[in-house]
């Protein structure tokens, strides 16, 4: 699909629909850009937010395993991959490693994330919760 297509995508989409999308993501992602890509993921990210959802742990480890073959180190990389991990519920562990090189205006927020998430994955969803008295 053209980046053009994924911006004409439904608001909300089904966990389902977006694990699908997302497989046909992976596997034609090599045909384009590293700014295509970027753009691509975050549109999938934000569906998968806007399912309430957690994505299965399969979704997840395909997705984790892609980020990490294709790392690169730049700002809108380590940006792209902070906030598909949120949306995704991705492991802590790749999240801080693209945290450590992010220098963005998003810092503060990031580091909130990480720090409202229990366990060893980013809860998408802390924000959503009663706050402790």
């Amino acid at each position: 699909m053209i980046l053009q297509q994924y911006q004409d995508l439904p608001e909300t989409m089904t966990k389902m629909a977006v694990a699908k999308l997302l497989a046909d993501f992976l596997q034609a992602a090599d045909s384009d850009t590293g700014e295509q890509n970027y753009a691509k993921l975050d549109i999938i990210g934000d569906k998968q937010w806007h399912t309430y959802e957690v994505a299965d742990a399969d979704v997840r480890q395909k997705l984790s395993h892609w980020l990490e073959a294709n790392w690169e180190e730049n700002q809108d990389y380590f940006d792209m991959v902070l906030g598909v991990c949120y949306c995704f519920g991705l492991e802590k562990s790749l999240f801080m490693r693209a945290l450590q090189g992010y220098h963005g205006e998003q810092l503060w927020e990031y580091v909130q994330m990480l720090d409202n998430s229990v366990g060893k994955t980013i809860d998408p969803y802390w924000s959503m919760k009663p706050l402790k008295s």
